[in-house]
């Protein structure tokens, strides 16, 4: 059973950023998306028969991906500091 999981502020007011950002890209005769990836997770691991404490690990990222004029392309990215730039 999974558990709901929620971002913490910053990180929801960064990808805000972010998609204000992206809001203001423009591909004539194109397609773009950009997707943002929020996860959370848990190890638990054994090591020598010992058991060792939960670890929790948080990602975040974003990805762009671009097709326009018989191409395409993508770049993704977990720096989500105000320097990147869409």
């Amino acid at each position: 059973m999974s558990e709901h999981f929620s971002p913490d502020p910053a990180t929801l007011a960064t990808l805000d950023r972010i998609r204000a950002s992206a809001a203001q890209l423009r591909c004539p005769d194109g397609f773009w998306s950009l997707r943002a990836v929020v996860e959370k997770g848990q190890v638990f691991s054994v090591r020598r028969g010992v058991p060792e404490p939960l670890a929790e690990s948080a990602d975040v990222g974003v990805m762009l991906s671009v097709i326009q004029g018989g191409g395409s392309g993508y770049a993704a990215t977990a720096d989500l500091s105000p320097r990147l730039s869409l």
